[in-house]
């Protein structure tokens, strides 16, 4: 009798630990994600063939993969099914209301026009490779631009820039991967 009292305690112990351990490592889908909404740079959609460029599935995949959100978390914010959004970004289906394209629109500030012409609800609208958005530049970044473009500037300064920028970029990374362990390590 006591044996089998032991190896039921032993197998609920470790269905706990189990239990614990999918909690840590796949957050729970019903709790708001804290997530940044970065500028949108990048969210190129041309190098896909003619036929595909600027339609839907991708649009979607390519603002959604940008800013690093999941499916679900995307699903969960738009108020669809998770399923709308697998069968959105496969190209199986778009979406029928306006309302949801612009909500869309809304959460990643992109054009809402753009975004219709890209679900197919603006008639005889050709959609853009990539969504569009004026944002202002950092006045500094400014500065270095101009350097960059500046057919005074000698090579070996402008190439100055480029490392100094490449380190600084791999710097800011190692930060928010050092943040990202002790983040970690404070939850465990």
């Amino acid at each position: 009798m006591q044996r089998g009292e032991k190896a039921v305690r032993v197998w609920s112990r470790r269905q706990l630990r189990l239990r614990q351990e999918r909690r840590t490592t796949h957050p729970d889908p019903s709790r708001p994600a804290d997530t940044s909404h970065g500028v949108l740079y990048r969210v190129h959609v041309g190098n896909t063939p003619t036929p595909e460029r600027g339609n839907w599935a991708t649009y979607v995949t390519a603002t959604r993969e940008h800013i690093g959100m999941s499916k679900a978390e995307l699903a969960r914010r738009l108020e669809v099914d998770r399923g709308t959004v697998i069968r959105w970004e496969s190209g199986k289906s778009r979406p029928e209301d306006a309302e949801v394209v612009a909500r869309f629109a809304d959460l990643f500030g992109l054009d809402a026009d753009e975004a219709l012409a890209a679900a197919g609800l603006r008639p005889n609208a050709t959609p853009t490779a990539r969504p569009t958005r004026d944002v202002p530049l950092d006045p500094d970044l400014k500065v270095i631009m101009r350097r960059l473009t500046d057919p005074n500037v000698s090579e070996p300064e402008k190439n100055t820039i480029r490392a100094t920028l490449r380190y600084l970029a791999q710097l800011a990374e190692q930060q928010e991967r050092g943040a990202g362990r002790n983040q970690d390590r404070a939850t465990s």
